[in-house]
């Protein structure tokens, strides 16, 4: 199980612990009041944090209008009733990922920022939109454990992106990169592409072995070189050309 796994099992844990949580009415010992209070907003503090770590829109609208600075048991009340919402929420995203995204923030392939630097470039010398979508698509795929989705999008990646260097193939882009540059982008040429040219060419077999997190993961580092190093020849040419 991945980290990101893990916490998406640990916010549902949480919620099943909201969901059980034994409540007492106004007319109940203060003492027991003030436990009931206090026990109930460490639990729902404990949903929210975890939660915020989720990248939907509409689970983030929800946590924006809670209030979690309750002070009585009708304060609980209120608190659970919008909480209910929330979970039930979270829980058919989790159960039907094709109803909506459900991605946590650090189960990503490509960082956010990076993305949002090359749609910068889309209507340079070089349109990087297509490059940009590729990323969104490779993230989605990769937050869900998509892998054999991810392998190829990332092989479509590759064979796309030479003319920005001046090349034909990845191999050339590899081959005419500086020392440095060259040994992180080594791999993709010589193990990303093979693990999706595998999973490509194969045909049915009897029993099949499925991509993991292991063969995807590694590749991550040297994609991040490659992309930044996209956007620094748009931003040179962009210059070169400027009056």
């Amino acid at each position: 199980m991945t980290t990101e796994e893990a916490r998406l099992v640990e916010l549902l844990q949480t919620a099943d612990r909201l969901e059980a949580f034994q409540f007492c009415g106004p007319s109940d010992d203060p003492d027991e009041q003030i436990a009931v209070v206090y026990g109930y907003k460490h639990l729902a503090k404990r949903f929210v944090g975890l939660a915020r770590r989720l990248r939907n829109e509409h689970v983030q609208e929800g946590i924006s209008v809670l209030t979690l600075d309750i002070e009585t048991v009708y304060d609980v009340y209120d608190l659970h009733a919008d909480l209910q919402l929330l979970i039930d929420d979270v829980r058919h995203l989790a159960t039907n990922p094709g109803d909506g995204d459900l991605e946590l923030t650090n189960a990503m392939f490509v960082d956010r920022a990076l993305i949002s630097d090359l749609r910068l470039h889309a209507t340079g010398p070089f349109d990087l939109s297509k490059v940009a979508q590729l990323c969104d698509e490779m993230n989605s795929a990769f937050a869900r454990g998509h892998y054999l989705s991810c392998t190829l999008l990332l092989r479509t990646l590759l064979n796309h992106v030479p003319p920005v260097f001046g090349q034909s193939t990845f191999a050339q882009v590899v081959g005419q990169s500086p020392r440095s540059v060259k040994e992180l982008l080594r791999p993709l040429e010589e193990f990303a592409r093979d693990i999706a040219d595998h999973q490509t060419h194969c045909m049915v077999r009897h029993k099949e072995c499925l991509p993991t997190l292991a063969q995807v993961d590694p590749f991550r580092a040297s994609v991040e070189i490659l992309l930044q190093e996209l956007v620094v020849r748009c931003a040179w040419d962009l210059s070169s050309d400027s009056p």
